[in-house]
């Protein structure tokens, strides 16, 4: 904008910052002047986004819990409202810069500096955490958001904590729920990107990756996608700290490793807990950082930035995954009322708006951030195969291909030319050779040699099987075979790293086509450019703007357990274990709790119906404790199961254990007894595992 705009009740003084969402524009009342100590920033709503819901549900949200937040550590928000259509949010204005222009504009901010910055951080985390109800109710807010951009330092050595547009809001007493994250890849915790419940323990990760980030000014979590950075999230690859591991004191690396732990149980329990570790070792190293000490950075930083830029001109944007926030603001508070009357807000910004956006975070969020959504253009790669021992050329789309491929419906010595180039072997071309099995499934079962162990499913069950190899630490390749139908899982030290499936419907392509998460011509178009991303689908899914990566992590998660999942449903089949068989290359390693999984497979092998028919044809069937009785605390059972399938001590009649529990417990526990193998049924099989 050249020059001032009056904007409803406010005059638009610059438009300072402009982002996914909104855009932020210093500002003033119209009934003062554009002194200093009147200034405030507006926030407001993208016009080309004032009618879609998901984004006004998200503005609404950061404006109502923001609103009710007075705490010196977070930022003020002093007026909302609606004119002209657009939706705005007036907040305070901090004169200084944001944590993300200190870190990488400011010189080493050192310890003592750093760690005064996390205690504010954590002091306006413990208030948020702590924010009950008008009722008393704890409303159990996370920020969902925690990350330099998101903090705000002024030129006093003041801190706050700002941006409530992402976060959750649930009572205490109410289920923790999981949600598709929005906030910044390189500050989720892991249990954010896999897609699991998560509290306010988030946001201490999130703290634990700004403390690391200030004390070494570089990124804990990078890659070289956006797909990699969450994987590296996932496991907790914490490498750049590692590497810098000398230049941090002991006590405050260990005090970091505390708060990065991937279990949220093993982290602090709260943010006034983390407080009082940095509180603690401040004292013992004899350490008293001061706002005045943080004011002399932040002003100092200012310095290089208007030497940089000069003045009056915004800093430079921030990376494409982060926004970069406001850079200027005062603390002075104009006179404008404190808490924002949504009441004076036209009803037309509501229509089809659910209430539920003010609390539901699975509702709510940015879906256009990683690229457009429009479907891009189809391009044509001429593909044809033939074999080397005959000139007949066959044309194929890449789609059909790798589908052959994974189903064993092509041969592995075909050539293929692409484009018109010459007919090359597929493990010569890249794109293709990574679609490659490590074993074919049609090939000779003793070509990696003789099996180390192997059996049948029905004496054994899947998992009996599993665990049989995860109990003992084992590495190698299991094969579960049955009519043309193979699974392959790779284990590492007991660990499943790599499951492979020659079905169809497992591909990561077709999985999302059959959930109906990709339709099937952008599935068509995604492979036919899949040599652009260096033959990722992944990557071309979320290049070409067809998925979030963050949903992608999570549908790449949901697939993999799928091919597990899958052999529960077996009732016969064949296994093979060769040991020290090593796992091909991979882009997507697994992270899989075995434990959850099986309990996973056990419940959906067998419907309810079904199970009380073969517990009536074999109710005068004796049934016994296995002679090893394996523990079930490592199982996530509910205890009424756990304990039933505990209650059996002795040979007894089918019919009478049966009877001498709960009758909604007692069938799943036989079930889970006899899966787990921890109950026995004399001289026979379960019937849902066939001869």
């Amino acid at each position: 904008m050249d020059r001032p705009q009056k904007f409803g009740r406010y005059i638009l003084t610059r438009r300072i910052a402009v982002g996914g969402m909104s855009e932020i524009f210093l500002a003033h009342h119209t009934s003062t002047d554009d002194s200093r100590a009147n200034r405030v920033v507006v926030k407001r709503i993208l016009s080309s986004l004032a009618q879609d819901p998901s984004f006004v549900g998200l503005f609404i949200n950061e404006a109502s819990l923001a609103a009710q937040m007075d705490h010196p550590n977070i930022v003020r928000v002093y007026d909302f409202g609606e004119f002209e259509g657009q939706l705005y949010i007036v907040m305070e204005y901090i004169d200084g810069v944001d944590g993300w222009r200190l870190i990488r504009h400011g010189s080493p901010l050192g310890v003592p500096v750093s760690l005064y910055i996390l205690r504010e951080v954590l002091k306006g985390l413990d208030f948020v955490h702590s924010f009950r109800d008008l009722n008393g109710r704890p409303m159990g807010i996370v920020h969902s958001d925690v990350s330099p951009s998101n903090i705000y330092i002024s030129r006093l050595g003041e801190v706050k904590l700002g941006d409530f547009g992402i976060a959750k809001v649930e009572h205490e007493q109410g289920p923790k729920r999981s949600a598709v994250p929005k906030g910044k890849f390189g500050y989720m915790a892991p249990e954010q990107v896999v897609g699991e419940p998560y509290d306010h323990r988030a946001d201490l990760f999130g703290v634990g990756v700004v403390l690391g980030e200030l004390l070494i000014g570089d990124k804990i979590f990078s890659g070289k996608s956006q797909l990699s950075i969450l994987l590296n999230i996932r496991d907790v690859r914490l490498e750049p700290l590692e590497r810098r591991r000398d230049a941090i004191p002991a006590p405050l690396y260990q005090m970091l490793m505390h708060a990065l732990t991937r279990r949220p149980e093993d982290r602090f329990p709260s943010a006034r807990a983390f407080s009082d570790a940095v509180s603690e070792y401040l004292s013992v190293q004899r350490l008293a950082p001061t706002a005045g000490d943080l004011a002399a950075v932040v002003n100092a930083t200012l310095g290089r930035l208007i030497h940089l830029i000069g003045p009056r001109t915004q800093p430079a944007a921030s990376p494409k995954t982060e926004e970069a926030p406001v850079d200027t603001t005062d603390r002075v508070i104009p006179p404008i009322e404190r808490v924002p009357d949504f009441s004076k807000i036209s009803t037309e910004v509501f229509k089809g708006l659910n209430a539920s956006y003010l609390f539901e975070d699975e509702l709510i969020g940015d879906h256009r951030e990683e690229g457009s959504t429009k479907t891009p253009t189809r391009p044509q790669i001429a593909l044809k195969l033939k074999s080397p021992d005959r000139e007949v050329v066959e044309e194929i789309t890449l789609a059909k291909l790798i589908e052959n491929i994974y189903t064993g419906q092509v041969h592995l010595n075909v050539l293929l030319s692409v484009d018109g180039g010459p007919f090359l072997p597929l493990h010569e071309i890249p794109e293709i050779a990574r679609h490659l099995p490590s074993h074919t499934p049609t090939m000779d079962i003793s070509e990696p040699g003789p099996p180390d162990r192997r059996g049948f499913i029905g004496p054994d069950s899947v998992a009996q099987i599993l665990l049989s190899v995860s109990d003992a630490r084992e590495s190698g390749l299991l094969l579960f075979d049955r009519d043309q139908i193979r699974k392959e899982i790779f284990f590492r030290e007991g660990e499943l790293v790599y499951v492979t499936s020659n079905l169809p419907g497992e591909l990561l392509g077709e999985f999302l086509v059959n959930r109906g998460i990709l339709t099937r011509d952008k599935l068509n178009i995604a492979l036919d450019v899949l040599p652009k991303y260096n033959g990722h689908l992944g990557d071309t899914l979320v290049g070409l703007g067809m998925l979030r990566s963050v949903e992608l992590f999570r549908h790449i998660g949901d697939q993999v357990k799928t091919k597990i999942l899958e052999l529960f449903t077996w009732p016969r089949g064949e296994f093979q274990f060769y040991r020290g068989v090593r796992c091909p290359k991979v882009e997507f390693p697994l992270s899989i709790v075995l434990e959850k999984l099986i309990v996973q497979g056990i419940e959906s092998a067998v419907p309810d119906e079904a199970l009380a028919n073969h517990i009536a044809d074999m109710a005068d069937d004796l049934v016994e404790p296995a002679s090893e009785l394996p523990l079930l605390g490592r199982f996530d059972l509910n205890s009424e199961t756990a304990a039933a399938i505990e209650s059996l001590r002795r040979e007894t009649k089918v019919r009478a254990w049966m009877a001498s529990g709960d009758p909604a417990v007692m069938p799943r526990a036989f079930l889970f007894g006899l899966e787990l193998g921890r109950i026995e049924i004399s001289g026979k099989r379960p019937p849902w595992r066939a001869d």
